[in-house]
């Protein structure tokens, strides 16, 4: 409860602060919580969030990510609140503006959808952090929390509203721009910079069917060698890893010559990985042709 309230309710300074130092209630961005009321520690930063900044206020950021289920690493505390009001909160970041998409209800607090809170969180950090904001834009697309498709959605109201789209369009650009981590950023400049010419980003491999195999991250469609690159986020669960062997059992079925490699080998052992790319072309440039049918024997057909 706020300060004023406690008072109103015969609450001394005196009994807060005892309370407070004994552990019998906590103090939290200025408002006294009764931890049997509240035992998630983002549900008590919900609720006095939301206390102190009135009805209209909206969770958003991490606190309102991991309330939904999006395990977000970060100390941020962001809340949307009603712009004509002016409401200071110590420790928390208030965004003026309403919020893009369709808001949820946890009990008496209103969140952002899990898509915008963690969209939110990578606007705040770019500005604090860009390669923390970069680190966690590498985790959410790669664990689909979130899509480019999502981010250019917002992109596009934002634009419509005259709100502020810098870091916004930034976090597009990197998200759509044919890589979705800083590992196959990485990969990319290699290619490059060692004059692999000639390699297609996110190229879709179908099977005799018409039926999609793989969207390979970098492919050298001429000569059938696929690169894949392991993120942060790499096998952050079982079936992301069961589904990537399968993957990679059906591209060696269909000709092609997988190359994986983990974030680690492409940022801390560059040039292993260049030696294993120059090895794998060497290789499939070398095979040779298919040989001809052999002549037909008079009188056999």
């Amino acid at each position: 409860m706020l300060t004023r309230e406690m008072r109103m309710r015969g609450v001394s300074k005196g009994i807060k602060a005892s309370r407070i130092a004994c552990g019998i209630w906590q103090e939290r961005l200025g408002v006294v919580v009764i931890p049997e009321c509240v035992t998630s520690t983002d549900l008590r930063d919900a609720w006095a969030l939301a206390l102190r900044i009135g009805k209209r206020a909206i969770i958003t950021g991490p606190t309102a990510a991991r309330i939904q289920g999006r395990p977000i690493d970060s100390d941020l505390i962001l809340a949307i609140s009603p712009v004509e009001r002016h409401a200071r909160v110590p420790g928390a970041r208030l965004l003026r503006r309403e919020p893009l998409f369709p808001t949820r209800c946890c009990g008496s607090v209103r969140l952002t959808n899990p898509e915008e809170a963690i969209l939110d969180t990578l606007e705040a950090l770019s500005v604090r952090d860009v390669r923390e904001a970069q680190r966690l834009l590498d985790t959410a697309l790669q664990l689909r929390w979130i899509t480019p498709r999502f981010i250019e959605s917002a992109l596009i109201l934002r634009h419509k509203r005259g709100q502020h789209v810098r870091a916004l369009a930034r976090l597009h650009s990197l998200a759509r721009g044919g890589t979705q981590s800083h590992a196959e950023r990485q990969m990319r400049k290699l290619l490059y910079k060692n004059k692999f010419y000639g390699w297609k980003g996110n190229h879709r491999v179908d099977d005799a069917n018409g039926r999609a195999i793989a969207s390979i991250d970098f492919a050298k469609v001429d000569l059938r060698i696929a690169i894949e690159v392991d993120g942060h986020a790499f096998h952050s669960d079982r079936q992301a890893f069961e589904r990537d062997r399968v993957r990679d059992s059906d591209l060696a079925v269909a000709g092609w010559l997988v190359l994986r490699f983990t974030w680690q080998k492409i940022t801390k052992e560059s040039q292993w990985v260049v030696q294993r790319v120059r090895d794998a072309i060497r290789l499939r440039s070398a095979r040779p042709p298919v040989p001809p049918l052999p002549p037909r024997v008079a009188g056999k057909s």
